[in-house]
Formats: C-alpha cells, sequence, structure tokens
C-alpha cells in the first residue's frame, strides 16, 4: 500500500497542513492551517496499514497534547480544530479527534511506542473531563455531537478503567429521546451527519467490553434504525436532505456499507475521503462488520421518514432521478442564531438526476451590500450564516411540503420580513444542469420554468 507520509508534514508543528481557509472564524482567512482532527484520522489510517512506523507517531501526539486546553472551565480538555487557532472555536474537535485515537489505542496499540502510551492516556485524561460535562447538557437534540461525546467518554473511561456508572442512565435517557423525537435537529436525513452517527454507534457496539446489556440492546435499536434509513435511500443521495453541503454541487455520496471495506492500495483515497472524521471501513470490516449487521432489504419506490415534530420527510425514488421533501421547516426554529442554525444548510424541496442535476429551492437576501442565502451558498460555519444581521432572532423562511409519489407542492412564506432588506427573493437554484430550458406560451406564469433532459 502506497502514501508519501512526508506530503504536507511540518516537522516544527508535528502535524500536517492543508491549503486554507480554515472553517471557524481565527482562521478564516489563513492561506495554510494544521487540523488536529485530521491528525489524528492519518494516524488511524497508517495503523491500519501497518505504517505506523513511517510516522513521528510522538510528535503528532504531543502536538496534539499542546493543542488541548489545560485546567479548569468550561472547555477543559478539549483540544483546538486548528493549530493555528488562537482559542478554541469548534468544541466538536474532541469527538472527532477522540474518536480515531481511541480505536487506535483499543485495536492497533501493539503497533505503539511505549512511549507514546503516557501521552495517549494524557490527552484520554483530558479529554474525559470535556466528556464527563457534555453527559450533564443532556443536549439531545445535536445527535452526532452528543452521540459522539457519549461513545467517545463512555469508551474512554474503559481505557482509563474509571467507573461511569453514573452515565448509564444518561446514555439510556438520550436512547429515548432518539428513538421518541425523532433524533431532535432531523441529523438521521442527512447523508454527512447519518454516517457519522453510524461510525459512532459501531465503535460503540463493535469496541465496548463493559457496555451494560439495557444500553447495549438501546443503542442496538438505533443502529438498526438509522442503518434501515440508509439502505432506504438504495445506494444514492439522500433527498430531501438536512445538514447538507452540496450547495455548489450535486451530492458527493458513498453508501455506508460499501464503505466498510479493505484498505485500497492508494491510501491517500482513504485520506482524502475521511478528512476530519475517524476512517472506520478498515477496521469494522476487519472485525467482521458486514456479517453482524442486518441484510439490505428490497426497498420500495416511495419513502417516509419520520422527523421531530410530526414532521415527515418523503422521497420518490427512481432509477435516474428522485424527488424528496419536507412536510414542514424550520424543524427546531430554537435552533436559528444569527452565527449558526440549520436552516443555511437545509434543503427542504429538492431534485436529483443521476447525471447529476441538483435542484432546490432557496431564500436570498441583500443587506447592505451583502448577499446571504438559505440554502447557503458556501461553506461558512460560525461565521454567519443568517438572512440578516440586523434582527435578533433572524427570520427564517418557511416552508409546508405535500408530496405523493412523483408530485410535490410547496408552500413559501418569509414574514416578518425586515426594511433592512434591500433584495428578497425565492428562487429555484438548478445546480450541474444537463437538460435545456424550453421556451414558453405567454400565457404560463412568469415562475413556471420547464426543463427537458436527456433520455
Amino acid at each position: 500500500m502506497t502514501f508519501d507520509w512526508q506530503q504536507d508534514w511540518d516537522a516544527k508543528v508535528g502535524l500536517w497542513w492543508k491549503a486554507g481557509p480554515g472553517h471557524t472564524p481565527p482562521v478564516k482567512e489563513t492561506l495554510r492551517v494544521h487540523p488536529i482532527p485530521d491528525a489524528a484520522s492519518r494516524l488511524l489510517v497508517a495503523a491500519q496499514a501497518g505504517q505506523l512506523n513511517r510516522i513521528d507517531v510522538k510528535a503528532v501526539l504531543a502536538a496534539i497534547r499542546e493543542a488541548q486546553r489545560t485546567g479548569e472551565g468550561p472547555f477543559a480538555g478539549v483540544p483546538r480544530w486548528f493549530w493555528e487557532e488562537p482559542y478554541l472555536s469548534d468544541s466538536n474537535a474532541a469527538f472527532f479527534t477522540g474518536m480515531s485515537l481511541l480505536v487506535l489505542w483499543q485495536v492497533y496499540r501493539a503497533q505503539l511506542a511505549e512511549e507514546t502510551h503516557v501521552l495517549l492516556r494524557e490527552i484520554f485524561t483530558g479529554l474525559q473531563q470535556w466528556f464527563n460535562r457534555a453527559y450533564a447538557e443532556k443536549a439531545f437534540y445535536y445527535p452526532n455531537k452528543y452521540l459522539g461525546d457519549l461513545v467517545c467518554g463512555w469508551l474512554m473511561g474503559e481505557i482509563l478503567e474509571v467507573k461511569h456508572d453514573a452515565a448509564i442512565p444518561v446514555m439510556l435517557e438520550a436512547a429515548a429521546y432518539w428513538r421518541d423525537c425523532e433524533w431532535g435537529w432531523g441529523e438521521h436525513v442527512s447523508d454527512i451527519y447519518r454516517r457519522v452517527m453510524l461510525d459512532q454507534l459501531s465503535v460503540l457496539l463493535f469496541l465496548s467490553e463493559r457496555l451494560p446489556l439495557e444500553v447495549r440492546e438501546a443503542y442496538t435499536g438505533l443502529f438498526h434504525e438509522l442503518l434501515a434509513i440508509e439502505d432506504a435511500y438504495q445506494g444514492g443521495p439522500g433527498v430531501p436532505s438536512f445538514r447538507s453541503y452540496a450547495f455548489l454541487n450535486s451530492p458527493d455520496y458513498h453508501d455506508y456499507r460499501s464503505l466498510i471495506r479493505p484498505l485500497p492500495e492508494d491510501l491517500g483515497v482513504v485520506i482524502r475521503e475521511a478528512g476530519n472524521e475517524a476512517p472506520l471501513g478498515a477496521t469494522l470490516y476487519a472485525l467482521g462488520w458486514h456479517a453482524r449487521v442486518p441484510a439490505r432489504p428490497t426497498q420500495p419506490v416511495d419513502v417516509e421518514i419520520p422527523c421531530f415534530g410530526g414532521v415527515t420527510a418523503t422521497a420518490h425514488l427512481e432509477e435516474d432521478i428522485r424527488l424528496g421533501s419536507i412536510s414542514r421547516v424550520p424543524l427546531m426554529p430554537s435552533a436559528e442564531h444569527l452565527l449558526w442554525g440549520m436552516s443555511w444548510m437545509c434543503f427542504p424541496a429538492v431534485f436529483w438526476r443521476r447525471a447529476g442535476d441538483w435542484g432546490f429551492l432557496q431564500w436570498a437576501t441583500r443587506e447592505d451590500g451583502q448577499y446571504h442565502s438559505h440554502p447557503e451558498t458556501q461553506l461558512c460555519s460560525y461565521i454567519g450564516q443568517s438572512l440578516t444581521t440586523q434582527v435578533v432572532p433572524p427570520m427564517v423562511g418557511r416552508t409546508w411540503c405535500l408530496q405523493q409519489g412523483d408530485n410535490l407542492l410547496a408552500l413559501r412564506v418569509m414574514s416578518p420580513i425586515t426594511v433592512s432588506w434591500e433584495m428578497l427573493c425565492d428562487r429555484f437554484r438548478l445546480v450541474n444542469g444537463t437538460g435545456n430550458m424550453m421556451p414558453l406560451p405567454p400565457t404560463k406564469p412568469l415562475a413556471t420554468v420547464a426543463v427537458t433532459t436527456p433520455g
């Protein structure tokens, strides 16, 4: 298996670099960044390939440890996402970094030099401070983050041989919320974050040696539910989509089952696909994942997935095209803020073609000469994604959809509006369109669009 581990390596820092900018405010204009979760992910790939001896593992772990916030305080134990950040900006770095490192320890410890064991245990001890506090917050509505904190906290407790009986009722309470309240923010209908949660649940169920039977049964049920949703989309992208970054391109999608596979000859493929996530495919494959999960069932053409508050995600799937909608958005209005929220990455009424066409409804505003849109036009986490910077809480567009098979009716409302807007529009956006716009007779409404596609 081939990969140049010195590529993009920065020996002065002890981490690999990549072209910027980063996704957090302190590095939004930085041209070169050193992402810490990515470094932990790369260590895991090297271990899977049996090539840790080609890396200065001690230097990487020392850099991660140095990037951890020490002492007391609400964020003690959390590493910065980027080495260049002067302050902590994204606490999700804790579970993204921790997941790769705990799998490295649990499965590939024999490849690690003794001198790295102390560093890893120090990192785990620091992270455990954060995960213990995260338990108490009970932010069940944010499932990929809270589940990641729960899983990492539980498994690191096993590694450090710490009793965590207090975590058991919290884990059961969280599982009941996700089961009864349909996953809160709607990350079960997000291709990206559903995959993250399947990773988290797989790691918990496959690596934990002390998980109580009641907890194991509850989380096995959650795993089966998410895998059934994944299977419902028949190996293609989910429509509609919550928490997607497909702003300028058709969704890039990999069926989760297909990711559980041996390492390819070109390790760069795994590293690029994983990014900041733990690259678990080869590890889970070696642990017999495929033999231990339900077989993929035959799926219907029309799919309905329950969401929070009685909302339904509906999809109509055909060989060359799929149509999807959410019956009501915003799904959880309390999640909309000036600097973060759900609407900027929510696609409530969409269609997708295998040829690459990606069509969706989009709000757009102009305020003080600046354009804003929902869904966004660029990745801008924690930098500001609202349609206005003048009103708190910000206004978001509301959508109600009725869908039956391949027919979809959407009602869109923006109310109230602000006098600071110089422009407000609701538009249909077609990305990577392969069809042709057809001329319409003058009797048709101005908002009518007709597109013909090859075949």
